[in-house]
């Protein structure tokens, strides 16, 4: 479907009703999220890199583990391990789990998680906190609008493959090709699926790849980057945001169920009969008093 208008000139134009839905059922949503890959740092924010700014890869295989090859100390406090075993699951160990490593233990080696032999570990990824990102997604609405009194309309909704990567600050989408590597976005946070489904085995998401420097092969690969999902800062108009767990769904605002927007209408529509003051005034009351005080 399209429509034509004339304008100046007689010039006409269309507009395809087509594409204009389509933006219309695009929302931006966001999510703080922690960065990690195997890379070596110094501390969050600050890795170390060669002298084109390539961050170094962190190399731990699991023959450096089975001969109790350490963590740094930043490592110990801020790093994931995925162990792949045999049969094809993958178990997820992080600093807070109990068995994460003795306190006694001088060597800083991590312990197999709980069940897990270690003939039976197949890989070993040790993924390394690289810094906390306020990144931004797309997510496409559905053509027809779900019940929002179920919990699982939404749910199944968000897991069908509609959340997409769209960064406005990591996004490799404007990357300089004569720029330093370290003036460009390491991340390919601009483009890209992402797999919800994740969540259920790892709790972590696979966001596209990083180039690294491999000292050992000298010479740069590619590792895949994952994120984890950070909670929400503390609201005290909304506290059910701050219980959102580690749901995408909540975190894209593709769970409605958090709000019901209905009735916050219907309770300015009573507040204004009731010449009470309705948080829609508030509001605007507080941006005024701020813009008076700059």
């Amino acid at each position: 479907r399209s429509w034509s208008g004339g304008g100046e000139g007689g010039r006409g134009f269309d507009v395809s009703m087509e594409h204009a839905l389509n933006i219309l059922n695009m929302q931006l949503r966001g999510a703080h999220v922690g960065v990690y890959a195997a890379v070596d740092m110094n501390s969050k924010y600050s890795w170390k890199a060669n002298d084109e700014g390539v961050p170094f890869l962190r190399p731990y295989s699991v023959d450096m583990w089975k001969r109790r090859a350490g963590l740094t100390n930043y490592e110990k406090r801020n790093s994931v391990l995925l162990f792949h075993l045999r049969d094809g699951s993958v178990v997820t160990l992080r600093p807070s789990h109990p068995s994460w490593m003795h306190e006694c233990d001088d060597s800083d080696v991590p312990l197999p998680p709980p069940g897990v032999n270690v003939q039976d570990v197949r890989r070993l990824d040790l993924l390394v906190l690289i810094e906390e990102h306020t990144m931004t997604f797309t997510h496409r609405a559905q053509s027809s609008a779900p019940d929002h009194t179920s919990i699982h309309t939404h749910h199944q909704a968000g897991m069908d493959g509609v959340v997409e990567l769209a960064d406005s600050f990591y996004n490799e989408l404007f990357n300089d090709g004569f720029a330093r590597a370290d003036h460009k976005s390491p991340y390919q946070f601009g483009s890209g699926r992402l797999s919800l489904t994740q969540l259920e085995s790892t709790g972590l998401i696979k966001a596209n790849s990083l180039e690294v420097f491999d000292r050992d092969g000298q010479g740069k690969v590619s590792v895949p980057v994952y994120l984890q999902l950070l909670p929400f800062s503390k609201r005290t108009d909304t506290p059910a945001l701050s219980n959102a767990g580690h749901s995408l769904l909540h975190f894209l605002g593709t769970r409605l169920d958090v709000g019901d927007a209905a009735s916050e209408i219907e309770a300015h529509r009573q507040a204004v009969e009731r010449k009470m003051s309705s948080k829609k005034a508030e509001f605007f009351d507080a941006i005024l008093k701020e813009s008076k005080d700059l």
